[in-house]
Order: C-alpha cells, then structure tokens, then sequence
C-alpha cells in the first residue's frame, strides 16, 4: 500500500511502522502442547493471565514424537524455553503448552538428515 492515497484502513499502522526503527515485537517458536494428543487450530490465540501474547502459525500431530507440535508467533518476554503459554480453544477454554528450546523438535541435532 502506498502512504501517499488519502483512504485506507491500514494507513495509520503503516505510517507509524514506517516512522519507527521497531521490527515486529514477535519470534517465532516451537510448543508443545502439554496434552499431547491436543493439535491446536492455527491461528489460535496464545494467552498467560489472559493477555494475549501470540498466535500458532502451524500444528499438527508428529507420528515420530506421537504427539502434537506447534509453531507460533509471540511476544519475545514469552519466548524464552520452558515457558507455559495457553492455547485459546474455540470454546474458550484453555490448553497450556511449553515453549521449546529450539525449533526443530524431531531432530535438533539434524542426525536423521545427515544419513
């Protein structure tokens, strides 16, 4: 979107974020679902003392871990390993979920690539 139209919703966000030096306040991230057979929906809400500090970006189940993963987008105070988020369900309940350590959660040592 150009900043010079006259109309549009987004303008005022865009012009702010052009004017400041900020990146996104979000990292990415690995959970895991402490209920493990729970795949989160993407785009979930993730929530601690219900603030909103992220959202999933994908998930699914991994039949090599036989449980759920996740990725998501949160705020970095929230990114940080061991950390408990919660994973807003579509009935308003809550599912909590460990931040990783890294990314990768079948092979983090990237052995299985190497073969």
């Amino acid at each position: 979107m150009r900043l010079d139209k006259t109309v549009g919703s987004g303008l005022p966000g865009l012009a702010h974020q052009q004017g400041s030096q900020e990146r996104l306040p979000y990292v990415l991230v690995g959970l895991q679902p402490m209920n493990g057979q729970y795949v989160p929906a993407e785009a979930s809400q993730l929530v601690v003392d219900r603030r909103i500090v992220g959202s999933v970006t994908s998930s699914c189940f991994s039949p090599a871990l036989d449980r759920s993963v996740a990725l998501a987008l949160v705020s970095p105070a929230f990114a940080k390993a061991e950390r408990v988020v919660s994973f807003r369900r579509s009935d308003g309940q809550l599912e909590p979920a460990g931040v990783m350590p890294t990314l990768t959660q079948v092979d983090p040592e990237g052995r299985r690539l190497r073969v």
